[in-house]
Formats: C-alpha cells, sequence, structure tokens
C-alpha cells in the first residue's frame, strides 16, 4: 500500500504493543469500551488486574476495525519527569514511523529543555501528523510531574486525528471533572476489570482443565477474587499438577497457591521490612483510610505507605461517602493476613482491637462487632451491640445472628449485652422463636449475676435488657416491675452518668416506654416516648425510633396535631433502607394508619398495615397493627371479616398476649360485633373486663345506645372514676354518646353543653373517626341540636360523616331476660321435651310452658330453632 514520505504504510498496527499469551481470554466487554470514538481511555486497575493485557489484546487486533496506526510507550523510572517522558514518547513515535523524519519534533527532540513553552511546540509537532494516530501509554501512574497531564490534555483538545489510551494503577489527574468536561473520557475502574465466574470458566478450558458443572471456576473466582494474575498463577498450578481436583480440599489449595504468588512479590530488602511489617498490619481491615493505617501502624507517613502498596498492586484508594478508602484487593488481602497471623500471632488481637474501636467510631458497627469478637473482647463487643443495635437489626440480623450465634455459651454468660441483641435477631424470624427464648432466658440470668456488680450505668441497661426480654416472652408484669426499677435509676444518674449514657439514652428510654405501654400505662410510657425522641449524642436509628415511637402513642392517644408534626420532622431526613418499614418504623405507620382513619380514609390506612405484612408474624407490635386492620373493616363494611381476623390474629399471637393487649384488641373486637349486629357477643366481651377501665366503660354506653337505653349509657359512662386519666380519643367519644344519650332522654341543655365540648376537643385534636362509632340517626339529631343552638363548627364537625355509609345498623332493643328465663333457655339447647325441661327443673310442665311463652315472646320467635338461633347471635346461651 503506498503513502507519504516519511509516514508508515503499515495502518492499523501499534507499534511496541506486548506479545498477548496464547491461552488469553477475550474480554469483548473491556474491548468494546477500547473501541470508542473518545480521544482519551483511562484504563485504571492495581498490579495483576490484567488491564495491560486488555489492551494489548485490543491493540493487536484493533487493525480490523480502526484504520490508525500507533504507538505502545511503557513509561520507567527513567521517564518520569516532564522532559525525559516526551523525549522518549517522540522517540518512540519516531522508532514508530509516526512522525515525519524531517517534521519539527524530529528536529527539536534532543533540544527540548531550551524550548520556552514547551506545550506549544509540542501541539505544532503533533499538527503535522496527518493519520490518526492511537498512543497506548502503559504505568503512567509513575509521572510524577503533573505538567504531563496538562500537556497530553491539551494536545489531545488540540489535535482531532490524535486519541490516548492510559493505563495507570492509581487516579490522577486525567479523571478530574475539568477533564470530563473537556474530553468526556472513557473510563475502566477496577471493578469491571476482574474475571466472571464465565470467563474464569473458559480460562480452565483453555488450559485444558475440565470443569463441566462450574463448581471448579467458581471454587477459583471466589477463592482470587477474579484477580487475573492470581487466576493464572493457580491455573499453572493446575496444569503442574500441584492442586487437586477434590473439591472438598480445592479452596485450601488454591488460597496456598494465592498465598505463594503474593509472596514472591512481597518486598524482602532489609530497607523493606518496616514496610511490610506495616503492610502486614494494616492487613486485618476489610478498608483503611489514612487515620486507621496511622493508628494500626504508629507510623505518620501512611499515606505514602498506602500510595506504595498501590502501586506495589496490593489494592487501590477509591472515593466513598466519607472520605477515600484503600481497599486490598480479596486474595492479597487473604495471603497478607495469613503472613500476619504467621509472623505476629501476639499482635493479632491488639489490631482487632484497634480496628474495632475506628470503626465503631466511625459508625461501621458491624464490622466494629466482627473485629471485637475476634478479638474475644466481650466488653467491647457489648459496647458495640448497644451501640447502635438498631442498624445491627434491620440491615445486619442474619450476618449478626452468623457472628454472635457461633460464640460458646460460656462467652455470652459474659455478655449479656450481647445476648440479649442475639435474642431479639433469633426472635425476628419464627424459625429462631425457640432459640430466641433460650437466649432471653440466659441473658435475664446473667443480667442479674452481674447487676449487684456493676456501676450504675450499667445496672440501668441491665434491667432494660432484663425488661425487654420479659416483654418479648410474653411476661408482662416481670417486664413492667424491672422498667419500674430501671425508670428510678435514671433518677439517680449522676450528671456523668448521663453524659455517659447519652448515646443510648434514647434507646433505652424506648424500651421502658414500650414495657409500661404494653403493661397497660401509655401515660408513663408516652412520657418515655418523648424523651427518646429528643437527639440525644446521636441522631441515628435510636433517634428514629423515638420519633416513630412518640408520633405513634400520640396518634393512638387522639392526639394528632403533635404526631403529624414528628412525622413530618422525620420525613425531612433520609433515613437508611429498611428502617421506616421495619421494627425501628413500626410506629410510625401506625401514627399514618390512624391519621388516615380519621379521615376516613380506609385505603392509606391499610397501605400502612400492608407495608409491615412481612413483619408481622414476629413483631411486638402485632396487636397495634391489628388494631388498625380491624378498623380498616369496620369502616369498608366487612365486620365478620374483621371479627375472623382478630380471632386468627390472636390465636396465632396466643403465647405473647397479655390481659392489657387483650382488653385493647377486645374493645375494637366489641365494635366489629356491634357493626355485625352481634351485641350479645360484644357484652360477652366486656364483661370479660372492669366496668371502670375507660375504653371498657365507653363501650357499654354505646351497647347501651344501640339497645335504645340512653340512661343505661350514662350511668355505664359514670362508671369511670373523675380522676382516672382519659385520652383525647376516648374523651371525645365519651362525650358524643353522652350528648347522644341525654339528647335521646330530652335533656336538651345537657346535651348541648357535651356537644360543645366534645366539638371543641375533636376540632383542637383533629378527631373525625368518632363519629363514624355513633348510629348515624343520633348523628343527624345532634347535627340539629347544634344548628338550633348556631354552632356551625360543631354542625360542620357532624357533617363530616356525610355521604360516608353508617358502620352500625339499625337499632335492635336489648332483649332482657330474667334469671329463670335465663335458665330455661339454656335448658332448650339439650332438650325440647317440655316434661324433661320441667323435671331437670323441678317445676310442672305447665310452668315451663308458661315460660316458654314469654321467653319466645321477647326473643320474638315461635320455635325451639328459631329461639337457639336467635339467641346464638345475640350471646344469650353459653353453648
Amino acid at each position: 500500500m503506498g503513502g507519504r514520505p516519511g509516514y508508515p504504510e503499515n495502518v492499523g498496527e501499534i507499534y511496541g504493543t506486548p506479545r498477548v499469551p496464547r491461552d488469553y481470554v477475550s474480554r469483548p466487554h473491556l474491548t468494546a469500551k477500547l473501541d470508542t470514538d473518545s480521544p482519551l481511555v483511562v484504563v485504571r486497575g492495581p498490579a495483576g488486574s490484567g488491564k495491560t493485557v486488555a489492551v494489548a489484546d485490543w491493540a493487536t487486533a484493533s487493525g480490523s476495525a480502526h484504520p490508525f496506526s500507533g504507538a505502545w510507550y511503557p513509561v520507567d523510572s527513567a521517564s518520569t519527569t516532564r522532559l525525559a517522558f516526551w523525549n522518549s514518547l517522540i522517540q518512540t513515535m519516531l522508532d514508530a514511523r509516526l512522525l515525519p523524519d524531517t517534521g519539527l519534533l524530529a528536529r527539536s527532540v534532543d533540544s527540548l529543555g531550551s524550548e520556552p513553552d514547551l506545550t506549544r511546540l509540542l501541539r505544532r509537532g503533533f499538527a503535522q501528523i496527518e493519520q490518526h494516530t492511537a498512543l497506548v501509554i502503559d504505568d503512567f501512574h509513575l509521572i510524577t510531574d503533573d505538567a504531563v497531564h496538562r500537556d497530553l490534555v491539551a494536545l489531545l483538545v488540540a489535535q482531532p486525528r490524535l486519541r490516548a489510551t492510559v493505563v495507570t494503577r492509581t487516579w490522577g489527574p486525567l479523571e478530574s471533572d475539568s477533564v470530563r468536561l473537556a474530553l468526556a473520557p472513557v473510563v475502566i475502574t477496577p471493578n469491571e476489570l476482574p474475571l466472571s465466574v464465565e470467563e474464569t470458566a473458559e480460562a480452565l478450558a483453555s488450559a485444558g482443565i475440565h470443569d463441566d458443572d462450574g463448581t471448579i471456576a467458581r471454587a477459583v473466582w471466589e477463592t482470587v477474587g477474579g484477580s487475573t494474575v492470581l487466576t493464572r498463577g493457580v491455573l499453572l498450578a493446575m496444569a503442574r499438577g500441584e492442586i487437586g481436583f477434590s473439591i472438598a480440599s480445592l479452596n485450601e489449595s488454591i488460597a496456598t497457591v494465592s498465598g505463594r504468588i503474593l509472596r514472591s512479590q512481597l518486598p524482602t530488602s532489609a530497607r523493606d521490612v518496616r514496610q511490610l511489617n506495616s503492610i502486614l498490619r494494616c492487613s486485618i481491615a476489610e478498608f483503611l483510610t489514612v487515620d486507621l493505617a496511622e493508628r494500626l501502624t504508629a507510623r505518620d507517613d501512611a499515606a505514602e505507605l498506602l500510595a506504595q502498596a498501590e502501586r506495589d498492586g496490593f489494592g487501590m484508594w477509591a472515593e466513598r461517602p466519607g472520605g477515600p478508602q484503600f481497599t486490598f484487593t480479596p486474595a492479597v488481602r487473604a495471603g497478607l493476613l495469613a503472613e500476619l497471623t504467621q509472623r505476629f500471632p501476639r499482635d493479632v488481637k491488639r489490631l482487632n482491637q484497634v480496628t474495632a474501636e475506628w470503626m465503631l467510631g466511625n459508625g461501621r458497627e458491624l464490622l466494629a462487632l466482627r473485629h471485637a469478637i475476634a478479638a474475644d473482647d466481650m466488653e467491647l463487643a457489648s459496647r458495640v451491640a448497644v451501640n447502635d443495635w438498631f442498624s445491627l437489626l434491620e440491615l445486619h440480623r442474619a450476618l449478626l445472628i452468623e457472628m454472635v450465634g457461633a460464640l460458646p455459651l460460656r462467652t455470652l454468660q459474659r455478655a449479656p449485652l450481647l445476648t440479649m441483641v442475639l435474642a431479639l435477631a433469633y426472635n425476628a424470624s419464627q424459625v429462631h422463636r425457640v432459640k430466641a427464648l433460650e437466649m432471653f432466658g440466659l441473658a435475664i440470668v446473667s443480667a442479674k449475676l452481674r447487676g449487684p456488680k456493676e456501676p450504675l450505668a450499667n445496672r440501668l441497661v441491665l434491667l432494660t435488657i432484663e425488661s425487654v426480654a420479659f416483654r418479648v416472652m410474653g411476661q408482662i408484669g416481670q417486664a413492667v416491675s424491672a422498667a419500674e426499677r430501671a425508670r428510678a435509676l435514671l433518677d439517680e444518674l449522676s450528671v456523668d452518668e448521663r453524659d455517659e449514657l447519652a448515646a443510648h439514652m434514647s434507646t433505652l428510654t424506648s424500651m421502658l416506654g414500650l414495657s409500661f405501654f404494653y403493661g397497660g400505662q401509655p401515660e408513663r410510657a408516652q412520657k418515655l416516648f418523648e424523651t427518646a425522641a429528643v437527639p440525644q449524642g446521636r441522631t441515628g436509628g435510636a433517634w428514629y425510633h423515638g420519633l416513630a415511637l412518640h408520633a405513634g402513642g400520640l396518634a393512638l392517644t387522639g392526639d394528632i396535631p403533635e404526631a403529624q408534626a414528628l412525622l413530618t420532622l422525620a420525613d425531612e431526613v433520609e433515613w437508611p433502607e429498611g428502617w421506616r418499614d421495619g421494627y425501628i418504623g413500626a410506629w410510625g405507620h401506625i401514627a399514618d394508619g390512624m391519621i388516615a382513619l380519621e379521615s376516613f380514609d380506609a385505603v392509606k390506612a391499610q397501605h400502612h398495615v400492608t407495608v409491615m405484612e412481612p413483619h408481622l408474624a414476629t413483631i411486638e407490635h402485632w396487636s397495634l397493627f391489628a388494631q388498625v386492620q380491624a378498623m380498616v373493616f369496620l369502616i369498608t363494611g366487612r365486620a365478620h371479616e374483621g371479627i375472623a381476623y382478630l380471632r386468627s390474629e390472636t390465636k396465632r399471637h396466643s403465647a405473647s398476649l397479655n390481659p392489657h393487649t387483650n382488653m385493647r384488641l377486645d374493645r375494637s373486637r366489641a365494635l366489629l360485633y356491634f357493626a355485625a349486629g352481634r351485641e350479645g357477643e360484644a357484652e360477652a366481651l366486656l364483661r370479660k373486663h372492669p366496668k371502670s377501665a375507660p375504653g371498657v366503660a365507653v363501650n357499654w354506653a354505646r351497647l347501651a345506645l344501640l339497645a335504645n337505653q340512653p340512661e343505661r349509657a350514662i350511668r355505664a359512662l359514670d362508671e369511670v372514676a373523675p380522676a382516672t386519666p382519659m385520652s383525647s380519643r376516648l374523651q371525645s367519644e365519651a362525650l358524643l354518646l353522652r350528648a347522644s344519650a341525654a339528647l335521646r332522654l330530652g335533656r336538651d341543655e345537657f346535651a348541648f353543653t357535651a356537644l360543645d365540648e366534645a366539638a371543641g376537643l375533636m376540632l383542637d385534636r383533629r378527631l373525625n373517626f368518632a363519629l363514624l362509632l355513633l348510629p348515624r340517626s343520633d348523628v343527624e339529631a345532634l347535627a340539629a341540636l347544634a344548628a338550633a343552638h348556631g354552632h356551625t363548627s360543631a354542625v360542620a364537625l357532624l357533617a363530616q360523616v356525610d355521604g360516608h355509609p353508617p358502620v352500625f345498623g339499625e337499632l335492635r332493643p336489648a332483649i332482657e331476660l330474667t334469671e329463670r328465663e335465663r335458665v330455661v333457655l339454656q335448658q332448650l339447647v339439650t332438650t325440647g321435651n317440655h316434661a324433661e325441661i320441667a323435671a331437670a327443673l323441678f317445676v310442672s310442665p305447665n310452668t315451663v310452658k308458661s315460660q316458654l311463652r314469654a321467653l319466645y315472646r321477647k326473643l320474638g320467635v315461635t320455635s325451639r330453632t328459631e329461639a337457639l338461633l336467635t339467641a346464638s347471635e345475640r350471646h344469650l346461651i353459653s353453648s
């Protein structure tokens, strides 16, 4: 092929390209990125990552794809300065006949040092190149003069026929934002260089190693992390018979060969011994910052130490959200750790402790826990576990079980705090529930044994753990007892002790508050939730948990404005994935669900239950979600479905059901019975609980109103002692019921007073749901009363239910049976024979006939079958 004088005729070849090994596995995805129209390609990776051979493979095959010639120039120690670099590169281009023999650069190559404006000279000289030219510059990380980077960028910008592929071990100015804007370079990062499992399998086949099911390829890949140099070394060892093909011993054999390959790369001269020892000590950590490296090595030149490690191909720097981090390649780190253990076994524990402390201080609790356990430092491990157990449980539960669950029971006995966190991790899975109970028991016993010996702050933590353990196991009385003792210790803490516990105060108060809540003391719980919602020391999972608990508690009691404000505050923060829809954020969904119910939005309320569905089988807050779900069934006209749902849920969680939770669920269940027209069953539920309990009294009053017994409704409400605390939600319901009952009795002024108070409370607290829990006829009567008094805000409030179907059906009068009639009715269950009933009750058959006529009249039936059906529906018979 003809060409211009002084130019090469071998278009398509890149002069000086290294030979590609015969058994090299082609990497199409890398070739595709190298085969670009961009003027600059940066290939960055550690030594042995295969970057040079990948570029060589592309360069060898480039002639078929690109009409350019080029030169491969490897930087060495003699060409790291600006003048030396350009002198050597120009000479290489002359050797490759890429430059005209009589051109500007050919004439100036030996006098570059005397040129006042070298960049200008280079631009003029490269402008004389008329063909498309590719430069491959290998080992570019050796360049020490930033002017070289600027020169190269200037040339690429000015000369559209020039392109450069730069191969380097380290990040450099060619990847800066300014260069990205000027040239839009293609960057092949270290993450793209390791071999895949499929490519490892192809390499095995190329080496003549049979691996039909791919198990050998995966074992090699997992052990060497896809490193090309280590993979090649392992394959050579296999070919020489140094590694057998038994899968049982394959990983260990590969690790041994990888370690030998690594050790051949370690510095051995006397002057490098200190550097080697420092690198070995650094390998203890999964990643390094300069600060952590300084702590591990006691060197003030740790930055240069890691830079040299990167140049040696042991690992790479990468930008992370917290700043630059250095990471050893997996196989290299495995070899270094083995060497560390062999050379400095006594240092390993201290290095693990140093790493654990640093990881803990920098928010990496999982890694901190791993190193604390590796150091057998259970005090440190416990401190890590308590510090942010939310993250450990929500984000790393499986790994937590794997690490801590493998510890001997004797070790766990020394660490009740750690054992408690393990128990909570087990408890999140139905499969591990028995194991969870075992760990809870061990934690309680260990905590009690250690309690008297511990400082006050530690005793507080141990008592809190004891309370949590009892609560989760369903022993609520003992949980509350422990919580009360812990609450008393809170008041005894000195300023210094409070400071010591500042980072854990949200966690402690949250857990104690939950024990009080499920122990039937919501007022005490809410005060602790309020404390937990205040950021103290840290603003992580503990604070979010506190916000969610406080918001949920307020929504449950009917204080909607404050609950909404807390939810808005929580929404302003970007929380880690898993917190909002897991244990930590559960009460936030309770708050959202209750708020949705206040606007009769069943779809939105249902969403907040559905989101938590994956956790409802194991989470201790299941009953609150059951409560929201029951109200969704109630206002969507599916009362019977709701009754069946609550029956199923209480059966599923019967082991953890305590009297206070049962009373709360029975309140919801009674509302569903009212809506289903099964007042008798509702009455049977209410009889199980004290009439003076506010929630029970309100439902007794509702039952009486549905039976058109207004006087009885008022008496039921009066069962609550005046000093008994009552939530805003229950107050609003009680006031509406009192107003409705008074209006039915013709006591209009009394009714208006109660209505006015109810309207003021409900408008202030943004409560509407109580309106649905009144018979619709009573809502309409109260609206007329409010209109007659010109109370426009009350009229508007009552109008909220317009357009929403009534929750309760038509009123049905109560069936009042005498004690004798109840006895006769119970006899009907077993027989319809008058003589047999008379004999059982020691009366005459005529007396039985008379009593049955009275009974049938009250029931509104004419036969035994109808009587039994009606009595069963109205829950007037026990079986």
